[in-house]
């Protein structure tokens, strides 16, 4: 029921992002480490992220994502 519910259309959805730490791994690579709220009318939730970046031409793209 609760899954249910999560997975409903919310009518609104919130996310901020806080702590902000990014790491280069060499040229073309870099870790982005924060936290991360998420709000909307049906759920909400509070995590630690990481992702791992790769840059490609001219645009940085996630080629990996780790929540806790």
């Amino acid at each position: 029921a609760q899954r249910k519910v999560r997975l409903n259309k919310p009518r609104f959805i919130k996310i901020e992002l806080s702590n902000l730490k990014v790491t280069m791994l060499g040229d073309e690579h870099a870790r982005a480490e924060f936290r991360q709220s998420y709000q909307s009318d049906t759920y909400q939730d509070e995590v630690s992220k990481s992702l791992i970046l790769k840059k490609v031409e001219d645009r940085w793209l996630i080629t990996q994502e780790d929540s806790k």
